[in-house]
């Protein structure tokens, strides 16, 4: 057993990145892991962390880790770090927020520490518990443990997949990491393009897990654990939201312990060694969470917002009434972004198929926090937790419709025409509306309602012979098992917020969090995504979330309006009324002026990648269509410019 450590050195602590690690165990024992080929995976990982490097190399087995000191700065914290024994190591990428009360319990037990870090309290908790030791942690985190005891390896992700985990098996082993970039310099591990993913990504511009769009190169789900022993792998879910039994308290009684739970939740985000601020969008959620940690601190909250020229996509007059309220030490920027030349940028950085425009917006707002912190709170969450999104309100006025329309006994007749798709051809307007309406389950139902290509504009856009190779339904889709999962005895926003929370959060949203900080050394955290805040709100009834009569709220027919109330006090009238607007970007206008050109260059010439399975003809049309204004396809033109950069950073990898 080796361990190798080295030190870097920096007069700008500034510089720091996120933690990451890589590493591979052979099925043979007598296979040695090679530490320089583990080092150039690792050095993948700098812009995670070059405060340290670490290495644990004992015969076939190796893991690397690259280091950002937030908590126990001294080289006590260095990783792998392991038990009293060396026998159990740990790698590990994240922040354990109640490791403190944990750590109290374990030396009751007769453990014995020699660091003051969240990532020692898990080794010893592991030695207590094994792998359900997940179930204790209260914070987001990635980690792989070797149990030199029992040969087996151990990967874990948190609940809503905060932090990743990419694993390839091999046919003499187990390779992972925490990005693809490090994976892909590891032996016997090949960039690859897996066509099958093409549907899944097109429906939703991001790929749900497993898929990573690599063949044989996997993402470790949120809340699942993966135990790799004697070359059998074991993936298993170990946590899940429930939305029953609901609360029977009254309804003020909830509000003030959802606050209680809230500003618990900010204070232990809070945590930290180095310096810590938040971005604020002048949404209801992050303006929430710099209102707590304003009341919670003794000097002014460092604060970070964005905003575009566009008016409709500038946020920055809301976010300054919250600035004047809590005098917080404010910065902002008006960003004038060069997408033509930041996108094949954002392709390396995601390193999938990954194509949410409000990627872009949060790479330059986490670009402009790092100047000044290490560590940025943030509002992600409020959305799923309290069916902030619009799709929810017009998700539900369909299937009131769709239950009128089989109370009025037509059901029947229209889903006997759609079935047909010469009949489905000769329907127009409401009436073809009201006949796909009727076709298939909720479940069914709510995954075409987001789809961003639809099935039959993918069957135009696919060359036939591949379409037919794939395959491929809406059904398949993993939101559509989400939705589902959440039936037993739970209402239909609930299921919504399942799905949504399993899929778009932690496959989307996440995901952009993570590598938009991460790429600039900025820790992201997420107070309205402490699992023990979403157990509670999962509970609460229904209607007062989404409220259209007006019968909970003093703000009437509203969204979120269980969360609007109980934070009221805290913020300005104007911004508790404001409608939402998201985090986004003007690609409609941008596809039509300054990156049209941009466009055609990448997706109809003679050196595109994806002709290898698109029609040119259709992806002509698309940029013709939305050239002219007579369609508006910026966000699927997005997700094409994209796919195709995915498409040339993955050729550059082969």
């Amino acid at each position: 057993m080796t361990l190798f450590y080295t030190s870097v050195s920096r007069k700008d602590k500034k510089s720091a990145g996120m933690c990451g690690f890589v590493g591979i165990v052979y099925s043979d024992r007598r296979r040695a892991v090679d530490r320089d080929t583990l080092a150039r995976a690792a050095a993948q990982l700098v812009h995670r962390g070059p405060d340290d490097e670490g290495f644990y190399l004992d015969g076939n087995v190796g893991l690397a880790h690259r280091r950002l000191s937030i908590i126990d700065l001294s080289p006590k914290g260095r990783q792998p770090l392991g038990n009293e024994d060396g026998r159990i190591q740990i790698a590990f990428n994240g922040e354990i927020y109640n490791f403190q009360s944990l750590r109290k319990d374990l030396e009751r037990r007769g453990h014995r520490f020699r660091s003051d870090t969240d990532t020692e309290v898990i080794v010893h908790l592991y030695e207590e518990l094994g792998p359900e030791c997940v179930k204790e942690l209260r914070g987001m985190f990635g980690f792989a443990l070797w149990d030199a005891r029992k040969e087996m390896l151990f990967l874990a992700r948190d609940r809503l997949g905060k932090k990743p985990v990419k694993y390839v098996l091999l046919p003499d082993g187990i390779a992972f990491a925490s990005e693809l970039k490090a994976l892909l310099e590891l032996p016997g591990v090949q960039a690859i393009v897996d066509p099958s993913m093409m549907p899944e990504y097109l429906w939703s511009l991001y790929l749900p897990s497993p898929r990573t769009g690599l063949k044989g190169i996997h993402k470790l789900p949120a809340a699942h654990t993966l135990v790799w022993r004697n070359g059998t792998p074991q993936v298993k879910r170990y946590w899940r939201l429930h939305y029953q039994p609901k609360h029977t308290e009254d309804i003020q009684a909830c509000r003030e312990e959802f606050v209680r739970i809230f500003d618990e939740s900010v204070a232990l985000r809070m945590i930290s060694d180095v310096p810590l601020g938040a971005f604020l969008s002048g949404g209801v959620d992050s303006s929430a969470v710099v209102a707590s940690m304003s009341l919670q601190s003794n000097r002014p909250v460092e604060t970070f917002s964005i905003g575009f020229e566009e008016e409709r996509f500038n946020e920055l007059p809301l976010a300054r009434q919250i600035v004047e309220r809590y005098q917080t030490e404010h910065h902002e920027l008006i960003v004038q972004p060069d997408a033509a030349e930041l996108l094949p940028r954002l392709a390396e950085i995601y390193e999938e198929p990954y194509a949410d425009s409000s990627a872009l917006p949060s790479y330059y707002v986490a670009e402009m926090a790092r100047r000044d912190v290490t560590v940025a709170l943030n509002g992600d969450g409020g959305d799923e937790n309290f069916a902030g999104y619009n799709r929810y309100s017009a998700f539900l006025l369909r299937m009131r419709k769709r239950d009128w329309l089989r109370r009025c006994g037509v059901g029947g007749l229209l889903r006997k025409i759609n079935s047909s798709a010469w009949t489905r051809r000769l329907l127009k307007g409401k009436i073809r509306s009201a006949a796909e309406l009727m076709v298939g389950s909720v479940e069914d139902q709510y995954v075409r309602h987001g789809a961003i290509f639809p099935l039959e504009l993918q069957q135009r856009l696919f060359r036939p012979e591949v379409w037919d190779k794939l395959g491929w339904t809406p059904g398949s889709h993993p939101l559509h098992a989400a939705v589902s999962a959440a039936a037993g005895g739970a209402e239909l926003l609930d299921r919504l917020l399942l799905g949504d929370i399993e899929t778009y959060l932690a496959d989307d949203l996440l995901v952009k969090m993570d590598l938009a900080t991460m790429t600039h050394g900025l820790e992201a955290r997420a107070p309205l995504l402490d699992h023990e805040l979403m157990e509670f709100t999962a509970r609460l009834p229904t209607e007062w979330k989404y409220d259209p009569k007006g019968r909970y709220s003093r703000f009437g027919a509203v969204k979120k309006a269980f969360f609007r109330d109980a934070v009221a006090a805290r913020l300005p009238e104007d911004l508790l009324n404001a409608g939402k607007r998201g985090f986004s970007i003007p690609v409609d206008h941008w596809f039509r002026d300054e990156l049209y050109g941009l466009a055609r260059d990448l997706l109809v010439s003679p050196t595109t990648q994806i002709l290898e399975y698109f029609r040119p003809q259709v992806l002509e049309q698309l940029i013709g269509e939305h050239h002219s204004g007579r369609a508006d396809h910026g966000t699927r033109l997005w997700g094409l410019v994209t796919l195709e950069l995915w498409h040339r950073w993955v050729r550059g990898k082969s």
